[in-house]
């Protein structure tokens, strides 16, 4: 309807899988790369896991139209089967003839059967299960059983299992424990970033025959919050949008031309918050995309081996308005504020074990020093006579004091030869009390 308006070829934005279409994000690139490495090492079993509408399908198809020659392809999207039925699903694919009674042994010999035969052409089989995750876990465990109907080391058979995240869990069940040790390439396919979702955009509209850009970057920005950047949503969200412009008049598409009402809902395990809006990338050359490139087994080098696909964070989308107001929620108390640090104290004093040790070493030096001059001085009073020392004076006049004492006490003796005389000459020899011997008339005593 608005194709000759926007000068259109053709509807750039179906819902089905369109190879004219396949735009080469950051995604798409990686899962190509996985499913290329593990049919090249010729692993038994490849999974690819990813949100309902990132492009799964439209990875494995755009795989098998690439395949060599070499490998004969079974592709299988309907999953609502036993084991049983599915290997007689594959069979028929196959081309081989089934009775109709045929029991599971009976399917299993004409399946190893059809895989000798393959063998001996030099072709390899390659089964792809799209939707994987409706498989029970009796099927998954069957599955497992199938590659070792060939001999070891003599790989013919190669199952690629596709489908939503819940298969990573189904096969993370411990009853599947020996499934999931022969998995070695997987990868999860994410969905686009806003700079990818305008390019993304950009790419169907250029193929689709458009040669000016078509979206403002508000109503990709609100494009991007509500799809959460899933392909198939993008579609159908920017497809709703180029309708309501046409309606309105309008050349370009903007923000009033989007309606939130008109989209499906989005898993909530898809929402994750927009990122910051970027600048545009430059808009693409006007010329479609190159053609595919050859077979992979021909166009793609020989990869190194494969570290673990790393894991990118997902974002999560703004959660949609609620149509009718809610509760308030809870006032939260603010957190406290934080308090500043106290300043800082001055450091304590040094310690004076430094002051008493300085002491300590001193101390004897002073005491040496003072005994050095006590003995030099004694010495020097000794070869003077040993006078200037202060006890030695006091000594000898305590000496004369008791010599003068002790000849005033003595009376003479009348017997005593000499009598008074003696004694006055002892006095006067010692020259102290001469005159008061005289005095007394003991010398004249003598002279009668």
């Amino acid at each position: 309807m608005y194709r000759n308006h926007f000068g259109l070829t053709t509807d750039p934005f179906t819902l089905s899988p369109n190879l004219k279409f396949v735009f080469m994000s950051r995604a798409h690139e990686e899962t190509m790369a996985h499913l290329a490495y593990g049919l090249e090492q010729g692993e038994d079993f490849i999974l690819i896991t990813g949100e309902i509408g990132t492009g799964k399908t439209l990875a494995l198809h755009n795989l098998i139209s690439q395949l060599s020659s070499s490998l004969h392809t079974i592709f299988i999207n309907v999953t609502q089967l036993s084991f049983r039925e599915l290997i007689k699903y594959v069979l028929q694919e196959a081309g081989v003839d089934v009775a109709k009674d045929a029991d599971i042994a009976d399917l299993l010999v004409l399946l190893k059967r059809y895989l000798i035969a393959q063998r001996d052409e030099g072709f390899r089989v390659l089964v792809i299960i799209d939707e994987a995750q409706n498989l029970d876990v009796e099927t998954l465990e069957g599955l497992r059983m199938l590659t070792n109907l060939a001999q070891p080391g003599d790989q013919v058979l190669q199952i690629v299992l596709s489908g939503q995240l819940g298969l990573e869990d189904k096969i993370a069940r411990p009853d599947l424990i020996q499934l999931r040790q022969r998995i070695r390439v997987e990868y999860r396919l994410e969905t686009l970033d806003r700079r990818e979702l305008q390019a993304y955009v950009e790419h169907r509209l250029s193929v689709a025959g458009c040669e000016h850009p078509l979206f403002k970057s508000n109503a990709l920005d609100l494009v991007y919050k509500l799809t959460a950047g899933i392909p198939r949503l993008v579609n159908h969200c920017v497809s709703k949008g180029l309708l309501a412009a046409f309606v309105d008049g309008a050349k370009q598409v903007e923000r009033k031309h989007m309606d939130p009402a008109d989209l499906p809902a989005i898993p909530e395990q898809s929402r994750t918050p927009p990122i910051a809006a970027q600048a545009p990338p430059p808009p693409p050359p006007a010329a479609p995309q190159a053609p595919l490139p050859a077979p992979i087994a021909q166009a793609l080098p020989p990869p190194p081996p494969l570290p673990p696909p790393p894991v990118v964070p997902q974002v999560q989308p703004l959660p949609p308005q609620p149509a009718a107001p809610q509760a308030p929620p809870p006032q939260v108390p603010p957190p406290p504020v934080a308090q500043a640090p106290p300043p800082p104290q001055a450091p304590p004093p040094p310690p004076r074990a430094a002051t008493t040790d300085g002491r300590r070493r001193w101390w004897p030096m002073v005491a040496t020093i003072l005994l050095v001059i006590a003995v030099l001085y004694v010495i020097w009073d000794v070869s003077d006579g040993f006078t200037r020392v202060p006890w030695a004076q006091r000594e000898a006049e305590a000496g004369d004091r008791n010599r003068t004492g002790a000849a005033e006490l003595r009376q003479p003796d009348d017997h005593e030869p000499g009598g008074s005389a003696a004694v006055a000459r002892e006095v006067v020899d010692d020259g102290v009390v001469a005159n008061d011997v005289a005095a007394n008339g003991v010398v004249d005593s003598g002279a009668e």
